[in-house]
């Protein structure tokens, strides 16, 4: 357990209240987590797998920066990976169909991961309470987020250093990505496999508005949950 004695006992109390409400529960186990935490600040940079890394502002997720990702969680995902692989504590919240093998399939520590499959309406406080604990949060956001109500959640994000992987719309992102082109190879006349799982994703910046950056991933023959090895990538 990583120690929170950095911390004001207020947030402690949050954090404590919400664990105590079987609200957090472990991807390794299932079972509801005791409280961990770590430090971090705003503006450290957390690693990303290198086929993505060309495709963000900073080369990985800066601390305090909201990315949002559009159509894929695997994609969310990805970028989750390699920061608790490096060993960061990161969270999932409000994504129930994202099990604990496709995380771990990504590279992702499952001991490092806490879970809210259901945080209801309490999304915001949610969120801003874990990123008092964790350097990375992957969350489904909620529909039609207001401005303001989005804007205090990136205080939030800003003050404790923690970066949010939103899966759906965000007002104003760092980053905006999505999957422009899937495609499977080794399948021909009628015959043959599925092998290797060729993907570009397309990432629109908030500083270079009007451009987007392209990267062109290959996924390994066995899984399309593999990590992911860059081919290729470019910008436009």
């Amino acid at each position: 357990m990583v120690g929170m004695r950095g911390l004001p006992e207020e947030r402690r109390t949050r954090l404590e209240d919400l664990v105590a409400a079987g609200s957090v529960v472990s991807a390794a186990s299932g079972r509801p987590v005791s409280r961990r935490a770590e430090e971090h600040a705003a503006g450290s940079v957390l690693p990303v797998l290198p086929g993505l890394a060309g495709l963000l502002p900073e080369g990985g997720l800066r601390g305090g920066g909201v990315y949002a990702v559009e159509g894929s969680v695997l994609l969310g995902a990805a970028l989750l990976a390699e920061a608790s692989r490096s060993g960061r504590w990161g969270a999932v919240v409000g994504l129930p169909a994202l099990g604990a093998e496709a995380l771990a399939q990504l590279g992702a520590r499952l001991d490092r991961l806490a879970v809210v499959p259901a945080p209801g309406r309490s999304w915001a406080n949610v969120v801003g309470t874990l990123a008092e604990a964790v350097s990375v949060i992957l969350a489904a956001a909620p529909a039609g987020i207001a401005p303001a109500e989005a804007g205090r959640v990136e205080a939030r994000l800003r003050q404790q250093g923690c970066a949010l992987v939103v899966q759906g719309g965000w007002p104003r992102p760092e980053a905006r990505l999505r999957l422009a082109r899937s495609e499977w190879l080794g399948i021909g006349a009628g015959h043959g496999h599925l092998g290797e799982h060729r993907v570009a994703v397309a990432a629109e910046l908030r500083r270079e508005a009007g451009r987007e950056r392209f990267a062109e991933l290959l996924l390994p023959e066995g899984t399309a949950l593999a990590p992911v090895t860059a081919i290729g990538a470019v910008a436009s």
